[in-house]
């Protein structure tokens, strides 16, 4: 359920095939996989000791603003995650979210298994190839005792209805295996949107915190993406400037 890049991949900036075919084969078959030393400490810590900071002012956010150095493109525009994505999604990608996901120290609270997307059509016997993935940078290391994510590998070919509802998620999930998301910082986590998953009680004085990024296949009726300001791509990868599909903002002015 997880790889580990190589020194090599990382100066090549992109995936053996190996590598590669072993990530998509988790992904299809699990719903997740793990990939460690994918983004460099450099973009991780300034979101880090930004977000550490509006905790001491007890003013965390949820939602960071659209600007370095939260579109770093090592975070948002990720070549690892990217390329896995573009083979499972293909090579029409929107953005759509982007939020900080948190678990406060000393939290005891237990999330119930959810998804953060439902199949496309429920009513279908068998479950469709992958549209939507989450990609989740932890800012610190995710650990049991810190409340690492609880994941149920497999469920996002669970096509059974009702398929939102948490009660009947909950009830479903106590006769099934989970594993938890723990991974060190540097890692990412590319996780099928249909997956049941669920925070979990953090037993430590410091906040547990996340990136979490949506990715979806590009549809011809679908138009939903954030609207990033153009200078912010300038560092993009020529890959990511093709491939990902952002909105825009329309700076005219009104009337």
């Amino acid at each position: 359920m997880r790889l580990t890049v190589s020194s090599a991949e990382q100066a090549a900036g992109e995936l053996k095939d190996a590598s590669l075919q072993q990530a998509l084969r988790m992904l299809r078959d699990l719903g997740f996989v793990i990939v460690e030393e994918a983004v460099p400490r450099a973009a991780i810590d300034p979101v880090r000791a930004l977000y550490e900071q509006a905790c001491q002012h007890s003013k965390p956010f949820k939602s960071p603003p659209l600007a370095m150095p939260f579109v770093d493109p090592r975070l948002v525009a990720n070549a690892f995650a990217l390329q896995i994505m573009r083979a499972a999604l293909g090579d029409k990608i929107a953005w759509g979210l982007y939020y900080i996901n948190a678990v406060s120290p000393q939290s005891g609270h237990e999330a119930p298994p959810h998804r953060d997307g439902n199949p496309l059509f429920p009513e279908l016997p068998f479950a469709l190839p992958v549209s939507g993935l989450s990609v989740d940078i932890p800012l610190g290391a995710f650990t049991e005792e810190n409340g690492a994510t609880r994941l149920w590998p497999g469920t996002h070919l669970l096509v059974d209805n009702p398929a939102s509802e948490i009660g009947h998620l909950d009830e479903r999930s106590q006769h099934m295996s989970a594993v938890r998301m723990t991974m060190p910082i540097g890692s990412l986590c590319l996780r099928d949107m249909r997956l049941w998953h669920g925070a979990m009680p953090n037993a430590t004085d410091e906040t547990r915190a996340m990136l979490s990024l949506g990715y979806t296949r590009v549809f011809p009726h679908a138009h939903e993406r954030l609207p990033l300001p153009t200078e912010h791509k300038a560092d993009w990868s020529d890959a990511a400037r093709r491939v990902l599909k952002t909105g825009y903002i329309d700076k005219t002015p009104r009337r």
